[in-house]
């Protein structure tokens, strides 16, 4: 069983990454198990990822490097028996460090378990942005990875992509260096063949390092129950754009410079959304979800931003939920909330 460790900071596409993995993986043979970290007590990414067909077990309960002795080993164990796959791919919070992850899982000393080299994604339309706002903290992912990939070169300028490239390998030379687009497949294949490598043994791992507050990027994630009989996708996807706005423009108010990421799922019998923001000058990414379970409807919002007060965070998501609401007819409650304080 092959353990793939998908790293990169907030917001570098590695949910769709994933995704898009395992579906390969998954129409080659392959059995794909995910598993997601997520920041706080609310999970995204695991609607996200669990409407789309794959086998989850969401750790939500803060950090993944804080959570892997306590039940990582349980997880990767009880999917081995039920589901026994040939790839588990793990998608940690983008402010973990992936070697740290590879560290705690080899520690645990389960048989049958193999790495693949550990791969980071790099937003390429940020790059500049990151480098600027988490320095020390984005060098440390990209010095983690045996595999660079440079994402969403698909909306880069083709001038500033071997400059990234430049500067990615003067940071980590050994890596392997390769570019990657979700939208047109690129670098795809190149991947999916290096995920069948096997990962390299370092030493100089540091097991103990709080990666969360070594980011500097204050959460917060919370999930509210909506009352919203029938609601239109129209209706919907304004919605979903006004909570990230909202949002969006109050983060910026506190620093013009952030990045991170603002995202959002939108669960409703008539109408399922997935949305998000990544940096100040974003503009909202929204698309639909697979029908999935019926169940209450949900709206579950995640802030995460570089060099913005925590306390803040909170009122802002509210405030975001609440006016949104106020402009189309739609209210929520809160169900249940979850930050952390740098």
């Amino acid at each position: 069983m092959k353990v793939v460790i998908i790293g990169g900071f907030l917001g570098s596409g590695k949910t769709t990454t994933i995704l898009t993995l395992g579906r390969l993986l998954g129409e080659s043979g392959e059995r794909v198990a995910i598993i997601v970290n997520e920041i706080g007590e609310v999970g995204i990414d695991g609607d996200v990822i669990t409407r789309y067909g794959f086998e989850t077990k969401e750790l939500t309960n803060g950090c993944i490097c804080c959570s892997l002795k306590r039940d990582m080993k349980y997880t990767i164990h009880q999917m081995r028996e039920a589901y026994d796959p040939t790839y588990i791919l793990i998608e940690p919070t983008g402010i973990a460090f992936p070697l740290q992850i590879k560290g705690e899982i080899a520690r645990m000393n389960m048989d049958d378990v193999e790495f693949s080299p550990i791969v980071t994604l790099i937003d390429g339309t940020r790059f500049k942005q990151q480098m600027k706002e988490t320095k020390n903290f984005s060098r440390r992912q990209i010095t983690d990875a045996e595999v660079l990939c440079i994402t969403k070169v698909d909306l880069m300028k083709p001038l500033y992509v071997p400059i990234i490239e430049t500067s990615v390998k003067q940071m980590n030379p050994s890596a392997h260096c390769m570019t990657l687009s979700m939208v047109t497949g690129q670098g795809l294949d190149e991947l999916i063949e290096r995920l069948a490598d096997e990962s390299v043994d370092r030493a100089d791992v540091v097991l103990d390092q709080d990666s969360i507050g070594a980011s500097g990027i204050a959460t917060h994630a919370r999930s509210y129950v909506v009352d919203a009989p029938t609601l239109d996708e129209k209706t919907a996807t304004r919605y979903v754009a006004d909570v990230l706005l909202h949002v969006q423009r109050k983060v910026e108010e506190l620093n013009p410079d952030f990045v991170g990421h603002v995202k959002l799922t939108l669960l409703h019998p008539d109408v399922s959304l997935r949305a998000s923001i990544t940096a100040a000058a974003d503009e909202p990414s929204i698309g639909a979800l697979d029908a999935g379970p019926s169940g209450e409807p949900s709206l579950k919002v995640l802030v995460a931003a570089s060099n913005v007060p925590w306390e803040s965070l909170a009122e802002i998501a509210d405030e975001a939920v609440s006016r949104a609401g106020e402009n189309h007819c739609i209210r929520t409650t809160h169900a249940l909330h979850h930050g952390h304080r740098h």
